[in-house]
């Protein structure tokens, strides 16, 4: 029985990148095209395939919850002694990408302000998330050396990366920048599993934090500078007449 629980969350892992990259998008229905013109309806729009893809990312993390330990048993047989850095670093990969990108002139979806506003947007909702949630529920970690687990900080931080280069670049460029995106974002979430150093479920929850923080960054920036821009309009006007 323990087995089989692990291998369902084994599998949980392997679909993420096939869960978030659909995000604003279809795949099956005629390749490339159809992913553009999805991705094209409703880009300002919170609700979206992304944010619920977010969402039952969550869900399916707390759903998860109660066998946590059944994988942590699985990883100590199978990857005892495992032990990386480099989910240190490609957390930052597809957000590096996507400046890299931009900086060189390959436009993107956004404008350079629109790009800088939703960016940070984006890190200080997922910050306020990961954060808040982590210094209220107390979780320990796996491997017994502090109370902040849940959820993680990493993982989100890989998924809020690999989002942002979906939204400007996967979504309207190629959609294999989506595809190398959340694929470095769920090696992050597995090392983190397997580094010992985040349960199953931290990683779902915060892979979920990530997406949707996204989704709010975008909206919210939307907000900031259409609101500065009908401010600008209304200045002119008021000079014209």
């Amino acid at each position: 029985m323990k087995c089989r629980h692990s291998f369902l969350i084994v599998v949980l892992f392997s679909l993420l990148p096939l869960c978030v990259e659909g995000a604003d998008s279809t795949f099956v229905k005629s390749g490339e095209q159809a992913f553009k013109v999805e991705a094209q309806k409703g880009v300002n729009s919170l609700f979206n395939s992304s944010s619920y893809a977010g969402l039952g990312l969550v869900g399916t993390g707390l759903c998860v919850k109660s066998y946590k330990r059944n994988f942590r048993e699985m990883r100590n047989r199978s990857f005892p002694s495992f032990k990386t850095t480099v989910d240190d670093y490609i957390q930052y990969a597809p957000l590096l990408a996507t400046w890299g990108l931009n900086l060189s002139g390959v436009q993107g979806k956004s404008s350079f302000k629109r790009l800088a506003v939703s960016n940070v947007s984006s890190a200080l909702i997922m910050a306020a998330l990961v954060n808040g949630i982590k210094y209220t529920v107390r979780e320990m970690r796996p491997d017994d050396t502090s109370p902040n687990s849940f959820p993680s900080g990493h993982t989100a931080t890989a998924f809020m990366a690999a989002t942002i280069l979906h939204k400007e670049y996967g979504a309207t460029k190629s959609y294999w920048y989506s595809v190398a995106g959340y694929s470095l974002a769920t090696v992050t979430g597995v090392c983190r599993v397997l580094n010992n150093r985040h349960w199953v479920s931290d990683v779902l929850v915060g892979a979920g934090i990530g997406i949707v923080s996204v989704e709010l960054g975008y909206f919210l920036s939307d907000l900031i500078l259409k609101d500065k821009n009908s401010k600008k309009n209304s200045k002119k006007a008021k000079i014209g007449y």
